[in-house]
């Protein structure tokens, strides 16, 4: 290494590292080199990594309501921030006007089109990158089958993903579950298992992902009401206790769901309806059904009677954002401030409610269904060497650009430097 060089794994390790995604997007035309490098799945695993370890992850709100208005919302930025709304592209090949979002994990959103009469096709989108892959096709028993509820999660030991679907048929109005498809990544076959007899169609169509668990709030008047877990790795339902209050019997006047927050698995209630008030309660120990505990409590003083439903989506503190649906189907996307003047605050509104779903900015993308990640060599021939590799002028640019990143640890200044050095 000559004197004015920098090592690429300090240019990895010690920056591109930690800039958040947007910035990484914007650093893949800097170079084919700085490309390759974070366009490596392995890259985007570390950077995925250390961002959850430093509890440094963004959580955003991705919000479908046609298929030219998509968009997300930093569920972490207040309203007066700049452009916390972002306009996004979905490159569905039938443009749908109706789909279901099935699930997000590591940054990847599983979605499926909500057909009437017509085929139903399921895909994988990160939000963050527009990465998009769709899956086979599910092989529903007939035309007039459809997804009622399903989840998409991941297993490390086997590098995994897999995707879970329940299915009915639209001219069943009693909407019984009569088939369940399993699909996983690396071979890429769905396959049908046991229809168990605790799954209900009042289970919300997205799964909540904790550890390598989907699970799902269910209150049916025949089943009662319990919190149903599918285990990714044995491929089995089973139900979880809810928390102490809520009681395990149907219960009309409460509306609950679930939530990952943290890590740990959380259930929302309130009444349904009404709306002027929202509990929050947490598992402490993943599986024990007496470690439920009550983070806090939450009051409406806006009219909440004007509202039909809420749907809770991040909880902070003593705060949470919630979407707020009203009789005349606006939505209206609110936090909750319990200790501010004004407690609620007005963040978004559309004319009519979107399918939402919650999920991580990361740069994750996945081969071919079926097919084992093929990792693209170095090009070594001399003759690229100037298309991997600039200058050493540029890397003693580059050395100032680092030095500075760690004595301000300003992370976008950073790459503004860097793009105007290029």
């Amino acid at each position: 290494m000559t004197g004015n060089q920098l090592p690429e794994d300090i240019i990895v390790s010690d920056i591109l590292v930690k800039l958040p995604i947007k910035s990484l997007i914007r650093c893949t035309c800097v170079s084919k080199r700085w490309r390759f490098i974070i366009s490596d799945p392995q890259f985007a695993n570390s950077h995925f990594q250390q961002a959850r370890h430093h509890n440094a992850l963004t959580r955003r709100l991705l919000l479908y309501s046609s298929p030219s208005q998509v968009e997300s919302v930093d569920l972490e930025t207040t309203p007066s921030s700049s452009s916390p709304i972002r306009n996004l592209t979905c490159n569905l090949n039938k443009q749908p006007e109706s789909i279901k979002l099935l699930g997000s994990c590591n940054g990847l959103v599983c979605l499926c089109t909500d057909p009437t009469l017509s085929t139903c096709d399921v895909f994988i989108w990160n939000p963050s990158t527009g990465f998009f892959r769709n899956l086979p096709y599910p092989c529903f028993p007939s035309a007039t089958h459809t997804v009622l509820f399903g989840g998409f999660g991941y297993l490390s030991d086997t590098d995994d993903y897999k995707v879970v679907v329940a299915v009915h048929n639209v001219f069943d109005y009693g909407e019984n579950v009569e088939e369940v498809k399993v699909l996983s990544w690396r071979t890429g076959v769905w396959r049908s298992i046991e229809v168990h007899s605790l799954l209900s169609y009042t289970l919300y169509p997205a799964a909540v992902v904790v550890g390598e668990t989907l699970h799902w709030f269910r209150n049916d008047r025949w089943l009662g009401s319990a919190i149903v877990a599918f285990d990714l790795d044995k491929e089995e339902f089973r139900e979880m206790r809810p928390p102490p209050n809520l009681g395990q019997r149907y219960d009309r006047d409460y509306v609950h769901c679930v939530a990952s927050l943290g890590g740990r698995l959380h259930v929302f209630r309130y009444p349904a309806g009404v709306c002027d008030v929202m509990e929050l309660w947490v598992m402490e120990e993943y599986g024990d059904g007496e470690s439920w505990t009550e983070v806090f409590k939450l009051k409406f003083t806006d009219e909440p009677r004007k509202s039909v439903y809420l749907r809770p989506f991040l909880a902070v503190g003593g705060s949470s954002v919630v979407a707020k649906v009203t009789r005349n189907s606006t939505m209206e996307m609110v936090r909750i401030e319990p200790e501010d003047d004004q407690p609620v605050v007005d963040m978004l509104k559309r004319g009519v409610e979107p399918a939402m779903i919650v999920y991580e900015e990361s740069l994750h993308r996945l081969p071919g269904c079926g097919v084992e990640e093929v990792k693209v060599e170095e090009i070594s021939n001399p003759r690229f060497s100037t298309l991997l590799w600039v200058t050493d002028h540029w890397y003693a640019l580059l050395a100032l650009v680092a030095s500075m990143y760690l004595e301000f640890n300003q992370h976008e200044q950073l790459l503004q430097i860097t793009v105007n050095i290029c």
